[in-house]
């Protein structure tokens, strides 16, 4: 997770979203996605999308962020930042 102020705007998290999309590993589909969402109190998580040889294996940006903060204190959150390059789509 990455340590903000306690308040996130829209564009905070979509600037987030943005910077996370480079560590896609989407070797296959070289399809890149970011997610990212407020995590209270004072923290943004984000996560990117990946895939594998085992199809079994891939999971979406989108996802993996909301499963980052499985487990954590963040209960509930009102909004979530997913960009994704779909010029080849």
């Amino acid at each position: 997770m990455i340590e903000v102020e306690t308040y996130i705007d829209l564009e905070s998290l979509f600037h987030f979203a943005t910077r996370v999309r480079t560590l896609v590993c989407a070797a296959y589909s070289q399809f890149r996605s970011g997610a990212s969402l407020p995590a209270f109190p004072g923290n943004v998580c984000v996560a990117c999308n990946g895939e594998n040889v085992s199809f079994g294996l891939a999971i979406c940006a989108e996802r993996a962020c909301i499963l980052a903060v499985t487990g954590t204190e963040v209960k509930m959150f009102g909004a979530i930042a997913l960009i994704a390059d779909l010029r080849n789509y």
